[in-house]
């Protein structure tokens, strides 16, 4: 490929500076307390998804209790009947004996109606307990995920700052290069792993190592400045005799 001296020092320090910007990205990405904070926010979302329980399991135990309560007012409502329906039956044996089964049957919907109230009355304290203790779960997960970012913050500040300069330098490296050689760069950059370029030294190329034979070294110092690895196919900076 064809490259001027220029050039090719730009190549090589754009290698240079992606190594830099892999390595800062990994330490970056290895700080203890990213891995604190995926934990934080995993267990965040299994108490968030306790309390939406809950929260539905109290308001469909409030709209039961609403319901019975309705029903236990229709049944007060009639027992009201009945029992006046009694006192002026005076002397009236059937109309009494009548509406006081009645009255009797409403008294005992009423005493279930009221069990059932009692039970969902007890199951939405219970909820509603439980939904103040997830509460104060969740704001103690995100005290902790403030101070675990931080943290953070405190030790990757250095390490970005550097990502930060690093990527400014990359950025002038790839106008120098060309778009050409930085094309061929970003190829071969994803093929093997990030590492584009090598080096022709002491008869091996530096980025696979391999032994060059002697023929194939004359052939790539024709090439000079910039040629192809004839092993590892990599771009290979052939430097001068």
């Amino acid at each position: 490929m064809r490259a001027t001296e220029e050039q090719v020092e730009a190549l090589e320090g754009l290698q240079k500076a992606d190594t830099a910007i892999s390595r800062l990205t990994r330490e970056i990405e290895a700080l203890p307390q990213r891995a604190e904070i995926a934990e934080v926010r995993r267990r965040r979302a299994a108490l968030q998804d306790r309390r939406r329980t809950l929260v539905g399991m109290r308001k469909d135990a409030e709209a039961d209790i609403d319901d019975l309560k309705d029903q236990d007012a229709v049944h007060a409502s009639r027992q009201v009947e009945a029992q006046a329906a009694i006192n002026d039956a005076a002397g009236n044996y059937h109309e009494i004996s009548t509406r006081t089964r009645a009255l009797e049957n409403h008294t005992a919907k009423r005493a279930a109606l009221a069990a059932k109230i009692d039970e969902l009355e007890t199951r939405v304290l219970e909820a509603s307990e439980l939904e103040e203790a997830v509460d104060g779960s969740l704001a103690a997960l995100d005290a902790r995920e403030h101070a675990l970012a931080s943290a953070f913050r405190d030790s990757a500040s250095g390490l970005a700052s550097q990502l930060e300069a690093l990527k400014e330098r990359r950025a002038r490296l790839v106008a120098a290069a060309g778009d050409d050689i930085v094309a061929e760069y970003g190829r071969i950059a994803a093929l093997k792993g990030g590492v584009a370029v090598g080096r022709l030294e002491e008869g091996k190329c530096t980025a696979c190592r391999a032994p060059i034979e002697p023929e194939r070294i004359l052939a790539l110092r024709a090439e000079a400045p910039l040629g192809a690895c004839p092993r590892c196919g990599r771009m290979m900076v052939v430097p001068e005799r």
